[in-house]
């Protein structure tokens, strides 16, 4: 399969599929090597998937290591936080400093990490080609050796690289604030449009409470940069919502079907503890690389992987951005040394296995030892240092980073 550069004719040195954070990582470093670089993207745009994406997002992160490690410095993109955490009806202030987390943005617009990389790579001489899906076993096949597959959360990604998965389901919905228009903060189709998706649901809460469309019980100017995670009946994972840059966003979600009285339950938590009403909530389902213990691999025949497609994600609380920019840089690594990706690799998920095994036992707990272990461990245990240490250790590539700023140090100490 011949691979060009837009109408030039011109054969692309390594290629990349799928414009997302592991991709863009990926991009960037392979550009700055001298390489030339295309990178394929199935929308119309940067900025992941319509479905889920303008949305605001809380991660761990160590700014200053993962530059290091990376070469790349995304701290312009990342903003302090409120953390608060409700188990079972019972609020819990978090402490986010402690496992050194972080608010940014994802999707198309300006603000987002998306497409503060994106600029990053288009200054390095990348080349972008949009509207370039691939569906099939085929299609990975015909690319050339050495193409980095990072296609994110989309089955098509997942079944042309026989990558196990299981399927998780999602309910969503956004508002906007503090003067930001509602076309601004909605992803969108070539021609501006909303892109309506799956399915949408009605707030049955607003009309039972007597609120108006529209009105909410939060002013425009109450909600600040902020992330509220909820444990609680209504979901085997969790639900959360949070804020930044004007948009507010909501997220239901488990690894199996969601019940509309699950939604309503959620919806009443939010209004109950933050004042939050939506109008509008979005239904659809993704794939997650937590079906096995064995799930993380880099190569797949002579292609490498990256992003959630490699595993490179926590399957616990799936934090997956962290290990989306490291799993890039080591996906551009293989194309020069794929034995020393493996190794950063293996390092990168090196905790996956005890967290998908924490995942399958919490599953078995009754709701009651939950909410004790669940209040116990968000009130004092994240507040220790060493277990804390150990929480942000588990993150993937949290480890690759650390290992690599220390060396940094070492040889600047040892000149």
């Amino acid at each position: 399969m011949s691979i060009t550069i837009g109408k030039g004719g011109k054969l692309a040195e390594n290629v990349i599929v799928g414009a997302g954070l592991s991709g863009l990582v990926a991009a960037i470093n392979l550009a700055r090597e001298g390489r030339d670089v295309i990178v394929l993207e199935r929308e119309a745009r940067i900025g992941g998937s319509p479905l889920y994406n303008p949305s605001p997002q809380g991660t761990p992160v160590d700014a200053k290591a993962l530059e290091t490690y990376t070469g790349i410095d995304i701290s312009p993109v990342l903003s302090p936080f409120a953390g608060k955490t409700v188990v079972y009806g019972d609020e819990i202030d978090t402490d986010v400093d402690s496992i050194s987390a972080k608010l940014l943005e994802r999707g198309p617009r300006s603000s987002s990490l998306d497409s503060y990389l994106y600029e990053i790579a288009r200054s390095c001489g990348v080349k972008f080609e949009f509207k370039h899906p691939f569906y099939s076993q085929d299609d990975i096949a015909e690319l050339p050796p050495d193409t980095i597959i990072a296609t994110g959360l989309y089955f098509e990604g997942f079944d042309s690289t026989r990558v196990p998965y299981l399927v998780s389901f999602h309910y969503v919905a956004r508002k906007t604030i503090g003067g930001v228009k509602a076309e601004e903060a909605h992803s969108t189709t070539e021609k501006g449009e909303w892109k309506e998706t799956d399915e949408e649901v009605e707030n049955p809460q607003a009309t039972e409470r007597g609120i108006t469309s529209g009105e909410h019980k939060t002013s425009e100017g109450d909600v600040p940069a902020h992330v509220t995670i909820y444990h609680d009946y209504f979901t085997s994972d969790y639900a959360y919502t949070t804020s930044i840059n004007g948009i507010v966003f909501a997220h239901l979600f488990q690894r199996k079907p969601i019940g509309k009285d699950s939604l309503y339950a959620f919806q009443e938590a939010i209004y109950k503890h933050e004042g939050l009403e939506f109008e509008n909530w979005t239904h659809f389902t993704f794939p997650v690389p937590a079906a096995k213990i064995s799930n993380p691999k880099i190569f797949a025949g002579d292609k490498i992987l990256a992003g959630s497609l490699s595993g490179c994600i926590e399957p616990y609380m799936f934090f997956g951005i962290h290990g989306a920019l490291v799993s890039g840089k080591i996906a551009a690594m293989a194309v020069f040394d794929r034995a020393l990706a493996l190794r950063e690799f293996e390092l990168a998920t090196s905790s996956y296995r005890g967290a998908f095994a924490l995942k399958k036992i919490e599953n078995l707990l009754p709701h009651a030892i939950k909410k004790y272990s669940l209040s116990f461990a968000f009130s004092r245990v994240i507040k220790i240092e060493k277990i804390a240490r150990a929480v942000l250790r588990s993150i993937p590539g949290w480890k690759n980073c650390e290992k690599n700023l220390s060396s940094n140090m070492q040889e600047n100490f040892n000149p």
